[in-house]
């Protein structure tokens, strides 16, 4: 059954797990979490959402954002674990946090997608975030091989939304 097995109250569950089936709706409903409620949109700022909170953009990209508050909030953060997008959200003043990619993408009030995941999403999470009308700020590399560059840049030349891909030496700023 995928590692799907009943729960302790006879329901089905997921394998190694001792949740009720309550508890896995509960935690399926809490894929987004409000951690620092702030006006959604201001005059003039940028709000992105950073999807891959790993070692590099907690050291380079978030505090950029941060010290360029003026210009751009930090809508949302994106990341594999729950727990780990919370503590990454309000380490760097983030609305709020999802484990979903889907929910940055839904997200009216996101104007640009900083991706920043492991190498093999890079390619197919810009070309989402640019059908969904994000403006993409891509971490390198683009893409692992030619026929998904191709597919990116043909997506990219689709939907003209602003594309900038990290090349070389990241900006640090002070």
């Amino acid at each position: 059954k995928d590692g799907r097995i009943e729960g302790r109250d006879g329901k089905e569950g997921i394998e190694g797990s001792e949740k009720t089936s309550a508890e896995y709706r509960l935690l399926e409903l809490e894929r987004k979490v409000m951690v620092n409620p702030k006006p959604i949109k201001k005059e003039g700022v940028i709000n992105v959402a950073v999807a891959g909170a790993g070692s590099f953009a907690q050291s380079v990209h978030l505090p950029n954002l941060q010290k360029l508050a003026e210009h751009y909030n930090i809508q949302a953060i994106v990341t594999r674990t729950g727990n780990n997008a919370k503590q990454i959200a309000k380490r760097f003043g983030a609305n709020y946090c999802t484990t979903d990619y889907q929910e940055i993408l839904q997200d009216d009030n996101v104007d640009i997608v900083l991706i920043a995941t492991r190498h093999y999403l890079h390619a197919q999470m810009a070309m989402e975030a640019a059908k969904a009308g994000k403006a993409v700020f891509l971490e390198k590399p683009m893409a692992l091989n030619q026929g998904e560059l191709d597919e990116l840049v043909k997506v990219l030349k689709e939907t003209q939304v602003p594309f900038e891909p990290r090349q070389g030496r990241p900006v640090y700023c002070s």
